[in-house]
């Protein structure tokens, strides 16, 4: 028998051990069955999975969040290694600041013609490194991606989610940067990729589900007050999977973190043209409008806001077709 409450909150691998019978009858915590955490973490430990799957989880934090329960979130010890790249994913964590004043739509960029990805990114080639040798790994990476983009458009994504360092050099990084700026001349040089970026966006069927993302070593949650409204400006990279964002290369398990539940409308499965597949990325695209509906504090470090998309009260960016 565990005679320490907080022992509660520690598990072997992650199993919430809120998710027991007893959460429903509002039973204290500390006269919850150790049994059934116990059964949770023999469970891990032998078959090496979670006892739940994730979407489970994401239905459960949701309704935790509509409901606002502050329950505890224990933190998993990860044991067993997550397959893949261990590179940390810096576009997930590229949010940026809240605009300290209310910024003019995004319009112009609809005028330009659709061209080459290699002519839409000339006015600013100057800012990224090896821009052009990317391309051609890009399009030889689309190749087999037949559907209804284009090799350009398909190309354009991929270039998008390649991230090498400096991080200053990066297409995501100068481009999403530009897009938070007050002043939209400085967008005019992005004009061209943005036509190409977005043409591909938008012939894409929207996802409307439940995604994630997040920031490491920072709490926004007193800059999201619910009940308000707010603008996403740039590209947002998110994952539809919430045991993703658990992982070293995203979120993780420890230190102060915000992680933001988002009941998307129109956002873009692009794992198909993804440099990085595995990841099953969500894109957002540019000035994605959002009412802020609840926040939580599950555990002394973390911080969720529940968020949903919803219709600006008027055009915020122009649709590029």
């Amino acid at each position: 028998v565990l005679d320490d409450v907080g022992n509660l909150a520690t598990t072997i691998i992650g199993t919430p051990y809120y998710i027991s019978p007893e959460i429903f009858s509002n039973t204290p915590y500390d006269q919850k069955t150790d049994i059934w955490s116990l059964g949770c973490c023999m469970y891990e430990i032998v078959s090496l999975h979670q006892a739940f799957e994730a979407t489970d989880m994401n239905s459960l934090v949701i309704k935790i969040l509509r409901e606002r329960k502050l329950l505890p979130l224990p933190l998993a010890t990860e044991i067993v290694p997550i397959e893949g790249s261990k590179q940390t994913n810096y576009r997930y964590f590229d949010i940026g600041d809240l605009p300290d004043q209310t910024l003019l739509p995004i319009t112009g960029y609809n005028k330009k013609s659709l061209t080459s990805l290699e002519n839409a990114v000339r006015d600013v080639e100057h800012l990224l490194d090896d821009i052009q040798v990317k391309i051609i790994i890009a399009k030889k990476n689309v190749q087999k991606c037949h559907g209804i983009l284009s090799i350009d458009e398909s190309a354009a994504i991929q270039l998008y989610t390649m991230e090498t360092l400096p991080l200053d050099r990066c297409l995501y990084y100068n481009l999403n940067k530009t897009l938070r700026t007050a002043n939209r001349r400085e967008l005019e040089p992005w004009f061209t990729y943005l036509k190409l970026l977005l043409t591909a966006l938008y012939k894409l069927p929207s996802v409307r589900r439940t995604v994630w993302r997040g920031i490491k070593n920072v709490d926004l949650s007193e800059e999201y007050q619910e009940g308000q409204c707010y603008t996403w400006w740039n590209l947002s990279s998110c994952t539809d999977t919430l045991t993703v964002m658990q992982t070293t290369q995203f979120l993780g398990t420890r230190g102060l973190r915000t992680l933001f539940a988002i009941e998307c409308e129109n956002g873009k499965e692009i794992k198909d043209y993804s440099y990085v597949r595995n990841e099953k990325e969500i894109l957002l695209p540019p000035a994605t409008y959002i009412e802020v509906l609840g926040k939580i504090n599950p555990a002394p470090d973390l911080h969720i806001i529940h968020v949903r998309e919803t219709a600006p009260p008027y055009v915020l960016i122009s649709p590029p077709l």
